[in-house]
């Protein structure tokens, strides 16, 4: 539902085709994905970009940006912007297993945050939100991939479900919004993804296999190999979300992801295969057939037909070749 069509916004170009210059409020700048969402924005000579980040001391790394300090709890202090992309709270394993409250309030607290920041602007912006596909919980062996229409849900009785369950509150709250006007809210579900900003010192599977491969030490399988992911490359992310800006109201939630499925056992054992091919180091790789309260669903794997059809895009670099991107220039950055 879009409510906001009196502000005027038009959707009939590209970004890069605009002669005005357009303003984007980037909430969480630092991570992987605001990262790769920089790089995206300096395609673009018309953009004006604004960082968020909950430390000044962290302001010499947005050469390009401005920066603003924000901690959550507080609007946003800065001037209007035609755009918010929320991407600031934690997907982080460890957390949602210690703290399962505080990762629902930071979900929650951040977008009642963007819609106060909002409704001081007086503008509607829009705003695409970064959920995830973890709000759907355990979803059905019979489904090889997730729809974009499911409405299957994380069980209310299981801590595990406060990362999932945060984010779908934080997408009720951005709906309520955008149906009172105050914003044009998009809702973006992601899933995994690859590239040389992937950390390799969290819960990234890929990302640890990569360190492993670097140090040439063997790739380590916690678990026993089965778990069957996906991988969209960091540059098909940076490129769905910022097309997501420039299209009409969204019918639908976007799914942003790969269809392409993997299990661990085969991602390590392409890691191993292509560090070897292009770095001449060979390495193992050892299952433990451990588990832990850190895991994740057996399978995570997105149907992204709608999204595609509606952006008009699609996957253009494989996980080989991504990997290959990550083993010749992955920097290790832990943010």
């Amino acid at each position: 539902m879009d409510n906001c069509g009196s502000v005027g916004r038009q959707f009939s170009s590209y970004l890069g085709e605009r002669t005005a210059v357009s303003r984007i409020l980037l909430l969480g700048g630092s991570g992987f994905v605001g990262r790769t969402l920089r790089d995206e924005f300096r395609r673009y000579s018309n953009l004006e970009v604004v960082v968020t980040s909950t430390s000044p001391k962290i302001q010499s790394q947005f050469d390009h940006e401005s920066h603003v300090c924000w901690q959550i709890g507080t609007p946003v202090d800065c001037g209007p912007c035609d755009y918010i992309i929320h991407a600031a709270t934690p997907a982080s394993a460890q957390l949602n297993a210690s703290e399962p409250e505080t990762m629902i309030r930071l979900n929650t607290q951040s977008m009642f945050d963007v819609i106060d920041t909002a409704r001081r602007w007086g503008n509607c912006p829009r705003v695409v939100f970064l959920s995830s596909g973890a709000v759907y919980g355990v979803t059905s062996e019979s489904q090889s991939l997730v729809p974009e229409d499911w409405t299957g849900a994380c069980s209310t009785l299981s801590s595990k479900s406060a990362y999932g369950e945060g984010k779908r509150a934080a997408e009720v709250i951005l709906s309520i919004a955008t149906e009172h006007g105050l914003v044009d809210g998009v809702v973006a579900r992601l899933f995994a993804f690859s590239g040389k900003y992937l950390p390799m010192d969290r819960h990234f599977a890929l990302g640890n296999f990569v360190r492993d491969a670097l140090s040439g030490t063997e790739i380590v399988i916690r678990g026993d190999g089965q778990t069957i992911r996906s991988y969209l490359d960091q540059v098909d992310l940076a490129r769905w979300i910022t097309r997501m800006l420039e299209v009409g109201p969204a019918e639908h939630v976007y799914h942003v992801g790969s269809e392409i499925p993997i299990s661990m056992r085969d991602l390590a054992n392409l890691v191993s295969n292509r560090a070897y091919a292009l770095l001449g180091r060979k390495t193992n790789v050892r299952l433990l057939n451990q588990k832990s309260n850190l895991d994740g669903i057996l399978r995570y794997v997105p149907s992204t037909k709608m999204t595609r059809e509606a952006l008009g895009l699609s996957e253009t670099i494989s996980l080989s070749d991504s990997i290959d991107q990550m083993l010749l220039g992955a920097d290790g950055d832990p943010h």
